[in-house]
């Protein structure tokens, strides 16, 4: 994670560059005159990341250690919780006040395909989503996560919220799960998202001229189940509508399968999103 877009969050300039948008401005955040911006990556970087993914459970683990600390993360700030042999890993991103928003995608994988869809396309967009906003100032407190164990229950989210206690799930303000990502636009999975995290959600899509549906799934499940079990407002962000279903937990989990173009404004509008609620949410 080395070459860096520079994206102002208040003030926003749109140029075409053959195909693809990029979004230019600075701005000066307070009397400091400090230089405060968003850092996206590029798009063939953000690719490269993806396809780059190991196959062994405990590999993608070393896996998510190291893109966290390229995003620009201290080894000693990477926190661990151990979920039945295998480990959730993630950082926190310190707010002005101690609400909190969590944003996840889960490591581990199913044993056909390479993983790359479900979830490295998720893991992998939240570490990059950390490094776009780590050093912009913000009011909720940020957790970045790779969960363990999706696959096999939901075992490393539902520890994580456990391991919250009934104070600390007061203070979680939202979760956003990222899911599958790539295979086509970014899709609201309306039927396991709240509401009002979609609303905003909406907006946002709106604001950034970013692609985004809407779908109703039935019969699967995901992280943000967890958190809402717990009565905590989530929302997934997904890239497979239904007639893709056979590209996971199969051969086909590749990434040749990913589009490109879709995986990197999925990646776009999650940033933008992570920031709206920060604004938005009390």
């Amino acid at each position: 994670m080395k070459r860096l877009l520079l994206f102002s969050f208040t003030t926003i300039l749109l140029i075409l560059n053959g195909s693809c948008q990029k979004r230019i401005a600075v701005s000066q955040f307070d009397s400091t005159k400090v230089i405060t911006s968003v850092k996206l990556v590029t798009q063939e970087e953000l690719q490269t990341e993806l396809c780059n993914v190991p196959t062994k459970n405990s590999e993608r683990e070393e896996a998510m250690i190291n893109l966290l600390v390229q995003a620009g993360a201290d080894k000693t700030d990477i926190k661990f919780q151990v979920v039945d042999g295998a480990r959730n890993i993630y950082v926190v991103k310190e707010g002005r006040t101690d609400k909190f928003i969590v944003v996840g995608g889960h490591i581990d994988k199913v044993n056909p395909g390479k993983g790359v869809i479900d979830d490295w396309s998720g893991a992998s967009a939240v570490s990059n989503i950390y490094q776009a906003i780590k050093d912009l100032p913000t009011e909720h407190t940020i957790v970045f996560i790779g969960f363990a164990k999706e696959e096999s229950g939901l075992l490393g989210s539902r520890a994580y919220v456990q391991s919250l206690g009934e104070e600390a799930r007061a203070r979680c303000k939202a979760m956003v799960n990222l899911e599958c990502l790539g295979p086509a636009e970014a899709h609201i999975w309306v039927n396991g998202s709240d509401e009002s995290l979609i609303d905003i959600l909406r907006t946002t899509a709106t604001k950034s001229q970013l692609p985004l549906k809407e779908h109703r799934l039935y019969g699967v499940s995901a992280d943000s189940n967890s958190f809402r079990a717990k009565k905590i407002p989530a929302i997934t962000i997904d890239g497979l509508p239904e007639e893709k279903f056979g590209l996971i937990h199969s051969e086909n989990d590749s990434c040749g399968n990913v589009n490109p173009t879709f995986y990197y404004d999925s990646y776009r509008l999650a940033v933008d999103y992570l920031l709206e609620l920060d604004k938005t949410l009390k």
